[in-house]
């Protein structure tokens, strides 16, 4: 007896299966995915563009809106 699956080349005989998966183009594309970036090199990325194009640093922006909140404080 013998008899054929749908869709592979198959056959199914005396109790036994031989199975040939085939491909439509021949060849099989494994994509992946890993990390390029963690936090902080998002951090550093972002800081090292603004303080070369726009002049400022992680540290003086901090300090100021620091000064900001004491005088702001003060007042009240």
């Amino acid at each position: 007896m013998s008899a054929s699956l749908l869709g592979t080349n198959s056959r199914v005989t005396n109790n036994t299966i031989a199975f040939w998966p085939y491909y439509s183009f021949g060849s099989v594309k494994l994509n992946s995915e890993y990390m390029l970036m963690d936090l902080g090199a998002i951090v550093s990325a972002t800081g090292g563009s603004l303080g070369l194009f726009l002049g400022l640093s992680c540290y003086g922006v901090a300090w100021e809106a620091i000064l900001s909140i004491v005088k702001f404080l003060r007042k009240t």
